[in-house]
């Protein structure tokens, strides 16, 4: 980040199970790795909110920083849980020295241990700050990998439509797909795995974007997780499932499952799928590959081909984009 200036880092919690355990978030930022127990003066860290109760499935908390002066420096940024990160003020990655990056790639962290309750933390946002993954060459310098500038949030879906923004074009922030409920219309932006389940409760019809290419069919799909340890018998034939349903006619011919290391794919296969209904919604289950060396909270990239007819003639690749395999 720049001296002087302020950023914003957009995170997400998702729980995998609900209570009403409050969760206070302290976050720091501390002048050093060596040296964990001052805070600079000149940098500010705030959350908001600053608590919350695990009685929601997704909870979304804005890290604010702000520089005051002409600070530069290198400083240990901690958010949550355990484990710090380099923050870099007022310099290239290339003006610091490599040995300070390997300090924070290789250190080590007693971490306690975290009940089933703990919420994840995902980043899904910056604003005024680009992270980068770096590694260190061998010849004991550094080479920028990857960068990563996800851009500032957009405004709430209620927000963009009391601005004039038409219905079907109003923009949900990555991962996240647009519902509308049954009762007045009024938008809102959830995950994948979450816009199921309002379909499931009959709060929703359907999504409206949920794809990266055009969907004439408006298929809803999810990768499952669920294995099944110590089963007697009979038992399903594998731990990982594509849960897909549509909102029309439509004839499931094939998938492209990747999580960037290994594939899951079908070109062979003619599956009617069921018709996404409010008060009786039904979803085609299909068995994924049993070599499949995914887990719980990995995001895969789905892509399907799917037709109007039982034959390949008619069909069409629809991406679906980046879901997490959810259980």
């Amino acid at each position: 980040m720049n001296p002087n200036s302020t950023v914003k880092i957009y995170a997400e919690f998702t729980f995998r199970v609900l209570n009403n355990e409050t969760w206070d978030l302290n976050p720091q930022i501390l002048t050093s790795l060596d040296d964990p127990n001052t805070n600079p003066t000149n940098l500010i860290i705030d959350a908001n909110p600053s608590s919350f109760k695990g009685n929601k499935s997704h909870v979304n908390v804005t890290y604010t920083i702000t520089s005051k002066g002409n600070t530069k420096g290198v400083y240990a940024l901690f958010l949550y849980y355990c484990g710090l990160s380099p923050l870099v003020v007022g310099f290239n990655e290339s003006e610091v020295s490599p040995a300070i990056y390997d300090k924070f790639f290789t250190a080590s962290y007693m971490c306690p241990a975290g009940s089933e309750y703990m919420p994840d933390m995902n980043i899904i946002g910056f604003s005024g700050i680009v992270s980068k993954n770096i590694t260190i060459n061998a010849n004991n310098t550094t080479t920028v990998t990857s960068v990563n500038q996800l851009g500032e949030l957009p405004n709430s879906p209620l927000k963009q439509l009391k601005v004039g923004v038409k219905l079907s074009e109003i923009k949900c922030r990555k991962d996240f797909i647009l519902v509308t409920k049954n009762e007045d219309n009024s938008p809102a932006c959830v995950t994948p795995s979450t816009a199921l389940k309002l379909i499931e409760r009959g709060w929703t019809k359907e999504t409206i974007t949920n794809t990266k290419n055009n969907d004439p069919f408006g298929i809803t799909a999810l990768v499952i997780y669920h294995p099944h340890l110590g089963c007697l018998g009979p038992c399903p034939p594998n731990d990982f499932y594509l849960k897909i349903n549509s909102n029309s006619s439509a004839y499931l011919m094939g998938y492209n499952i990747c999580d960037g290391n290994s594939c899951a794919k079908n070109d062979t296969i003619s599956v009617l799928l069921p018709i996404n209904k409010i008060l009786s919604p039904d979803y085609a289950t299909v068995w994924l590959p049993v070599d499949l060396q995914w887990k719980y909270g990995d995001t895969v990239q789905i892509q399907v081909k799917v037709a109007s007819t039982p034959d390949s003639k008619t069909a069409k690749l629809i991406d679906l984009g980046e879901s997490k395999i959810v259980p």
